[in-house]
């Protein structure tokens, strides 16, 4: 049962969209999933509480904070295929806790120059922890927002801040529909007709993210079994 925490220092970075689209097309694939809300804006409770519910297979736990985190963790993973932790947008120790208890970090970032830094200072986060429990601590970029458009202009002039930093091979893009639903709750299946745009190209784009995230925590499982 792989734990995977989404970890950044910045808020806005689209830390929250990857934890539920991510979430939402494991569960539509037939697992239970568990989501620990360590934010305490509880941006998950109010997805969860739209008038479309999440996808079943999905329980979300909140107001994990750094005293619960631990056991919280050890707790619904013994319960779930997966856990998926959205911890608070700043560097705290409810973050350092839930980066020791992973098997992978995503780290969000949009393609800007200050996303660069903050990337920077969440991996060295993941460094801080690994020191603690004395192990590796896989983690992978997942760029967000991102628009063909503007790639041939702004973010490529800043892409070279981030050539030294692993990252997932999927991008999360600029879509319609991973707005909407947070508007109406739910996952990209169940949106209303006529809600989100290209709906199947951004269903697509998740479900390709998801097996990038699969494939990466089996090639971490392969280097810790060398």
């Amino acid at each position: 049962m792989p734990v995977i925490a989404f970890v950044t220092p910045k808020g806005g970075a689209g830390k929250t969209t990857a934890t539920v689209l991510i979430a939402s097309e494991l569960a539509e694939r037939g697992q239970k999933v568990a989501i620990l809300d360590a934010d305490p804006n509880q941006p998950l409770a109010a997805w969860a509480t739209k008038d479309i519910a999440p996808p079943t297979g999905i329980s979300i736990v909140s107001d994990v904070t750094e005293d619960s985190m631990i056991d919280t963790v050890e707790q619904a993973a013994e319960q779930n295929d997966w856990v998926l932790i959205d911890v608070e947008g700043s560097a705290n120790l409810a973050s350092t806790y839930a980066i020791s208890q992973s098997d992978l970090i995503i780290i969000p970032a949009q393609k800007t120059q200050l996303d660069a830094k903050e990337a920077v200072r969440a991996i060295k986060m993941v460094r801080d922890a690994q020191k603690v429990v004395k192990t590796e601590i896989p983690f992978r970029l997942l760029f967000m927002r991102t628009n063909a458009r503007v790639m041939a202009g702004v973010q490529k002039a800043v892409q070279s801040a981030f050539e030294e930093i692993p990252a997932l091979p999927v991008e999360i893009a600029e879509r319609s529909a991973f707005q909407a639903i947070f508007a109406y709750g739910g996952s990209i299946k169940s949106l209303p007709k006529g809600v989100g745009g290209n709906v199947r190209n951004a269903q697509e784009n998740v479900e390709a993210v998801v097996d990038a995230v699969i494939a990466a925590l089996k090639a971490s499982a392969r280097r810790a079994a060398a």
